[in-house]
């Protein structure tokens, strides 16, 4: 993961895949329910694996807005 990358731009999630929150959160709202899934809806997988617990926080997040 680019740490640099993710400061400079906080709405990036993967810098693997240059995955953004709001692309992350298009995946949720379609019904994917872990960080494969949206790894899957990407058509992408991951790389080095850093930003799994965040898609996860994003998911966990929307779950308790959205029961």
């Amino acid at each position: 993961m680019d740490h640099d990358r993710i400061e400079r731009d906080p709405n990036l999630v993967c810098t693997c895949n240059d995955l953004s929150t709001d692309e992350i959160n298009d995946s949720i709202e379609i019904g994917c329910e872990d960080a494969a899934e949206v790894m899957y809806d990407h058509a992408t997988f991951f790389r080095c694996g850093e930003c799994k617990p965040n898609i996860e926080k994003l998911i966990s997040s929307d779950k308790r807005r959205n029961p």
